[in-house]
């Protein structure tokens, strides 16, 4: 009986930890590219841990933590230190989504 509750506290514990970092990487996805509060929470509502995982966009690097800087077509909501600015060119074609150029892969 012992045996039985310690491993599945582990088990919890593992898989809240699990929830914690995918809560943490959507966060840091949608941080990077929304320009309103709406827009974020939207987000945050929408993508899946395992999509960022997948994807090879700006904002999925920064949400791995391959890149710590806020480009110049990041939203107003990402921490990392800024480069570049909004009117600068950019090779950062779509930090998000297909439809916006902001989420889709370059």
């Amino acid at each position: 009986m012992t045996l039985v509750l310690a491993v599945a506290l582990v088990g919890s514990g593992a898989w809240l930890y699990g929830e914690l970092r995918d809560r943490e990487l959507i966060d840091r996805y949608c941080r990077y590219g929304s320009v309103s509060a709406a827009q974020l929470e939207t987000c945050r509502e929408h993508v899946r841990a395992d999509e960022i995982r997948e994807r090879g966009t700006v904002a999925a690097r920064y949400a791995r933590d391959e890149i710590d800087t806020c480009g110049s077509r990041a939203g107003r909501f990402c921490e990392g230190q800024r480069v570049g600015t909004r009117s600068s060119p950019s090779n950062e074609s779509g930090i998000f989504s297909d439809d916006s150029g902001v989420f889709a892969d370059p």
